[in-house]
């Protein structure tokens, strides 16, 4: 028996059915499973409640209902057990102590951060460190004397009972107390001062380069204060009486000023052991080198005799 061999252009290609057939086969089934209604016919079905666009026969919307998949059952819902204390107990331990590294971590970089930002002075890792003058040795200091050769002399000073000489110029006297005056200071980080006022006197404008000073007057009043950085260069300033007290902070230019007509006298205490002193007009028109004339008459704006004028003074 021979087939003809369909042409490949004639593949995926059907017939036409013949339109009395369908029509014969349609009445054929309606005659043997009913009747279809518009309702189960078109639209949803009453039982899957499928939305279909096509004419559908109740019964094979059942078969095609049955190979539907079945959708996936919920999950079911958790429910909450305690926990076995033991358990429990446990696990707030760790979180504790994840909470107690991570505290211990921050204060340590806070310590550090700090310790660098207010030393001034080196640090002490002994008992004392009183300088040895004698030493050829430069440090950040003073060399440490021989413990055993370290005397009470060391670490007292006897001055602070005499007033200082206010017969010059400013009308001023410091008497310091530092490092140079009592070796026992060495790496101390502190010293102290006496000044004295005659009336009118002045401590003039200066800075502690290495030190933040805060003062107490003893007798008499003084008219005190400071001038904060650029921009603002603010003037901070206060009368003070006996009792008072008023901080300096650190490196910034201040002054002291009896405006009385008695003497006045005040204590200061400062955060080195050798703060160090710059006084503003001896350093720009006293200094060992003068300034040129031409850089101070246009930083003060004026001509240059007036400039040679108030080095004269200084000199």
């Amino acid at each position: 028996m021979q087939y003809r061999r369909r042409h490949p252009r004639m593949r995926g290609h059907h017939r036409h059915p013949n339109p009395r057939l369908v029509v014969a086969a349609a009445a054929q089934i309606d005659a043997s499973w009913g009747s279809v209604t518009p309702g189960e016919a078109i639209g949803e079905h009453p039982a899957t409640g499928a939305d279909s666009s096509h004419p559908t026969h109740p019964r094979l919307a059942t078969r095609s209902s049955i190979r539907q998949i079945p959708e996936a059952p919920p999950p079911p819902e958790r429910t909450t057990q305690a926990l076995d204390p033991s358990l429990a107990d446990g696990v707030q331990l760790a979180r504790d102590t994840e909470m107690a590294n991570r505290l211990v971590l921050l204060l340590a970089l806070l310590a550090m951060a700090c310790c660098g930002a207010i030393a001034s002075d080196p640090s002490l890792l002994q008992d004392f460190c009183v300088a040895d003058k004698t030493s050829k040795v430069n440090v950040n200091g003073f060399v440490c004397k021989d413990a055993e050769d370290v005397v009470v002399e060391d670490f007292v000073f006897s001055g602070f009972h005499i007033a200082g000489n206010t017969t010059n110029k400013q009308g001023s006297a410091v008497t310091a107390a530092n490092v140079a005056q009592v070796p026992g200071l060495n790496t101390m980080g502190i010293s102290m001062a006496r000044i004295d006022f005659a009336p009118k006197g002045l401590n003039p404008p200066h800075t502690h380069p290495r030190a933040t000073e805060i003062l107490t007057v003893l007798e008499g009043s003084l008219y005190v204060g400071f001038i904060t950085s650029i921009p603002g260069s603010r003037l901070i300033s206060k009368v003070l009486t006996k009792g008072d007290v008023f901080v300096f902070p650190k490196a910034l230019v201040h002054f002291q000023f009896n405006y009385g007509t008695e003497n006045a006298v005040a204590i200061a205490a400062l955060s080195s052991q050798n703060p160090g002193v710059i006084t503003v007009a001896n350093a720009v028109f006293g200094s060992k080198r003068s300034l040129s004339d031409d850089i101070l008459a246009k930083a003060f704006q004026v001509d240059k005799k007036t400039v040679d004028w108030i080095q004269a003074q200084f000199n």
